[in-house]
C-alpha cells in the first residue's frame, strides 16, 4: 500500500512538472526573450533594464510576446502613483468587445519606462461570442 502511494505521488509530481515545462515553453517565446529578465514567468514579468518600453503602448507593441490573439486587447481602466513614485497602470482584457473575467494585468513604471508587469491573461480564445437572449430576458432571469 505504501509503495502504491509513493508511486502515485511520483507520477503526479512528474505530470505537473511536464505541464509546468510546457507553460514555460509557451511563455518564453522569441519576443518575450527580448524584453524579459530570466526571473520572469507568466504571472510576473520583469523588464530588462536596457529595454525601454512605454507602459501605454506595451500591449499593442508586445502582443505577440504576451501570446495575445488578434481579437484580444487590453483596456486601461485605472492609473495611480505610489509613495515611491512608481506609476501603476491597471488593464482589463477584452476579446471581440467582451470583457474577459479574470483577465487583468498591472504595469509598473517609473518616468514613463516600464519596470515590470503582473497579472493574469486568458489566452487561446477563439470562440465567436454571441448574445442569445435579449437584455430584458436577462434581467427577468436575474430577478428569479
Amino acid at each position: 500500500m505504501k509503495n502504491k502511494i509513493y508511486l502515485l505521488t511520483g507520477m503526479l509530481f512528474l505530470s505537473l512538472q511536464g505541464l509546468h515545462a510546457q507553460a514555460d515553453k509557451q511563455f518564453w517565446n522569441t519576443e518575450m526573450k527580448k524584453i524579459a529578465t530570466e526571473t520572469s514567468n507568466a504571472d510576473w514579468i520583469n523588464i530588462k533594464p536596457d529595454t525601454s518600453i512605454n507602459p501605454l503602448s506595451f500591449f499593442i507593441n508586445h502582443k505577440k510576446a504576451l501570446g495575445l490573439g488578434e481579437s484580444d486587447y487590453m483596456v486601461l481602466y485605472k492609473t495611480e502613483k505610489d509613495k515611491a513614485l512608481i506609476d501603476h497602470y491597471r488593464y482589463n482584457q477584452f476579446y471581440k468587445g467582451y470583457k474577459i473575467f479574470g483577465g487583468e494585468f498591472l504595469l509598473h513604471a517609473r518616468d514613463g519606462k516600464l519596470l515590470s508587469a503582473n497579472g493574469k491573461m486568458i489566452k487561446g480564445l477563439n470562440k465567436n461570442p454571441a448574445i442569445i437572449i435579449s437584455k430584458e430576458e436577462a434581467l427577468q432571469k436575474a430577478k428569479q
